[in-house]
C-alpha cells in the first residue's frame, strides 16, 4: 500500500515471529540451514523497520527469497503462489509469494500494482 512506516511495522511483527520460530521441528539434517536463512530473514526485517520504501522492498525480495528456501526444508501449510514481476530490479524481475492467487505486486505497490503473472504453485506439504 505505498506504506512506509506500516512496512516497517509490519517487518518488526515478522522479525518477532522470525525469532520465534522452532528449529527443533525441522529435520536434524537441515536445521543448521534453516538457522541461517532464519538470521538472513530477521536482518532483513531489521532494515525493513529503517529505511525507505525503495529499500524497504529490495529488502522484502530478499526475504521472499529466504522464505522460499525455507519453504523447500519445511514445507507449507497452505497453499501458496510464488508471483513474478519481470520488470522489478531493472527488468531482472522479482518474485514473491502470496496466499491469493491475484496478483498485488508489492514490488511496485500502486505504480504497478498488477504487474506480474503466477509462476509456481506451492502446495500443501
Amino acid at each position: 500500500n505505498d506504506d512506509k512506516d506500516a512496512a516497517a511495522k509490519a517487518s518488526e511483527n515478522f522479525g518477532k515471529s522470525v525469532a520465534n520460530f522452532d528449529v527443533k521441528k525441522v529435520n536434524s539434517s537441515k536445521q543448521q540451514e534453516a538457522k541461517q536463512i532464519l538470521e538472513e530473514m530477521k536482518t532483513h526485517a531489521t532494515h525493513i523497520s529503517k529505511m525507505d520504501i525503495v529499500d524497504q522492498r529490495a529488502h522484502f525480495a530478499e526475504i521472499n527469497d529466504n522464505m522460499k528456501n525455507l519453504l523447500a526444508i519445511t514445507g507449507s501449510d497452505r497453499k501458496l503462489y510464488e508471483q513474478f514481476c519481470p520488470m522489478y530490479a531493472d527488468n531482472k524481475g522479482g518474485f514473491w509469494l502470496s496466499e491469493s492467487k491475484d496478483i498485488r505486486n508489492p514490488l511496485f505497490g500502486s505504480q504497478m500494482l498488477n504487474c506480474g503473472a503466477v509462476r509456481h504453485t506451492i502446495v500443501l506439504q
